[in-house]
């Protein structure tokens, strides 16, 4: 099969492929990152029919535009890439300086039958904004898209060091990169490996995204915005697994609102509500970023203390008593409304087997304590007292 017919082929399902992200970005709502891609998909599908057509079309359509096809779907993409990773903005207008600067050059070049320089600008500009959009994707730490997002570089890499080892078979060796047998054969393959893989690879790293947000989700509490059963349960697994290896402290509290069924029933639920979501940013306020806070149910709320002992937990669970004391919400009738929280902790102290349900129990045993003895106050489980 000659290369001609496998690059027919590319332009077939490159065509395809923007059918295909027309309906991603129309489902999506068009938001930017599909919207772009999609853009950038139109413009190699037009450069395709272009290609088709080009016996039938005048000479400065079939070989000026057409040929800037490739490269502008290139720059778009590179946009969609900067909305996706949220940085490095300037690509965005490198891609298109890039392109408006080779555009002049292509159309005095290309007027010139056999003159192979229109070739090679655009392979030039194709090799440079293909090192833009894979210097963007390894510029991200996110991990869910990590080697989706390694493999698109690679892709981009490999397709640029062909692109731009062209433009130096053309400007250094002076040499017609299409009549080198090795050369030639590389454009073909990497052409089509790219254009099959390149829309492949970009859903899997939108869905990637996507997939590591639905998780997310799965996995946090709406009202509060903090963890909720499910992810305190793999937070504390870690944690208690962690706690084996490492020989460290872990303290774990449970934090319950006095009186907060009497809370709803006098001023309704959405200032109940209102207390649950403000006292779970003020948790997230005054604990520390190691520390874990999660919704255990209703008004009870789980906190996890990494690294730390009975005292300082101790300590750091009164900061937390006194704030949820002086905090305050308005009722619809603009009446200050405010709780107190009765709060038991348990630390692993020594016992470095401790499993996840032991320490639940014993800071649940160390809350009944708390409530036992007046409420608004913190209390340390203590075994003998089991």
């Amino acid at each position: 099969m000659s290369i001609d017919v496998l690059l027919f082929i590319q332009d077939v399902q490159l065509v395809c492929f923007c059918v295909l992200f027309g309906f991603i970005a129309a489902q999506h709502d068009f938001e930017p990152v599909r919207l772009w891609l999609w853009c950038a998909f139109i413009a190699t599908a037009i450069g395709a029919m272009l290609a088709f057509l080009e016996s039938s079309l005048p000479f400065w359509l079939s070989h000026t535009v057409h040929f800037e096809m490739l490269p502008l779907s290139i720059a778009l993409i590179n946009v969609s890439l900067v909305y996706f990773v949220r940085r490095w903005r300037w690509t965005i207008y490198t891609s298109f300086a890039l392109l408006l600067a080779s555009l002049p050059v292509q159309i005095l070049w290309r007027t010139r039958p056999g003159h192979m320089a229109g070739f090679s600008v655009e392979d030039l500009v194709l090799g440079l904004q293909a090192i833009l959009a894979g210097a963007l994707l390894l510029n991200s730490s996110e991990e869910s898209t990590r080697l989706s997002r390694r493999v698109l570089s690679f892709l981009f890499f490999c397709f640029s060091a062909v692109e731009l080892t062209r433009s130096v078979a053309v400007f250094v060796l002076h040499l017609d990169p299409d009549k080198l047998n090795a050369l030639h054969l590389a454009t073909g393959i990497i052409f089509v490996v790219f254009g099959c893989m390149l829309p492949l690879t970009l859903v899997w790293m939108l869905g990637s995204r996507s997939e590591a947000l639905l998780t997310m989700e799965s996995l946090i509490d709406p009202l509060t915005q903090v963890m909720n059963r499910r992810g305190l349960r793999q937070v504390l697994e870690r944690e208690v697994r962690r706690l084996h290896t490492t020989r460290g402290a872990l303290s774990v509290a449970v934090l319950d609102l006095d009186y907060f069924k009497q809370l709803n029933d006098r001023y309704g639920h959405v200032t109940g509500d209102a207390m649950l979501a403000g006292i779970a940013r003020q948790l997230r306020c005054t604990l520390r970023d190691s520390d874990h806070i999660a919704r255990f149910g209703g008004e009870e709320f789980v906190l996890l203390m990494p690294h730390t002992d009975a005292d300082t937990a101790l300590a750091l669970l009164e900061q937390v008593r006194r704030m949820i004391e002086a905090h305050h919400e308005l009722s619809p009738g603009a009446e200050i409304v405010r709780t107190t929280a009765s709060i038991g902790v348990t630390t692993t102290r020594d016992n470095h087997t401790a499993t996840s349900a032991a320490l639940l129990h014993e800071a649940d045993r160390a809350l009944y304590q708390a409530k036992e003895t007046g409420r608004n106050i913190v209390r340390v489980f203590e075994a003998e007292a089991s």
